[in-house]
């Protein structure tokens, strides 16, 4: 069953479905900063960056299950992703970063909030 049909049988209709299954959208997104303390949060379903400074990075969010989408579009340099404080990102180091290759879309999938794995674009 697709999650619309889940969505739809529990009384949710049109527009707000397909709101509840995209999320939300940022986009325009600027980072400068170089280290896990500094790093751009990422804070929607959905994150496009726009420009991205050599070493520019974002960090990902600390909490439950979740699915993030994180386009390193129209940018000239590589973006380099954090997972939250103690966390990893494909079974890597604890805090270490992910170089997310410029025009690259990563999905980052997690199921405790703290530990990452990124699925990245050919």
């Amino acid at each position: 069953m697709s999650q619309e049909s889940k969505i739809i049988g529990q009384g949710i209709w049109g527009e707000a479905a397909q709101q509840l299954i995209s999320g939300d959208v940022l986009t325009g997104q600027v980072t400068s900063t170089t280290t896990q303390a500094t790093a751009v949060a990422i804070t929607a379903d959905i994150t496009v960056f726009a420009t991205v400074a050599s070493t520019g990075a974002a960090i990902l969010p600390a909490g439950g299950a979740a699915d993030i989408l994180v386009m390193n579009g129209q940018a000239t340099n590589a973006l380099i992703v954090f997972p939250p404080v103690g966390g990893t990102i494909n079974g890597g180091s604890a805090n270490a970063s992910y170089s997310q290759a410029v025009s690259k879309c990563a999905r980052y999938v997690t199921a405790d909030g703290l530990n990452w794995y990124a699925m990245i674009s050919a």
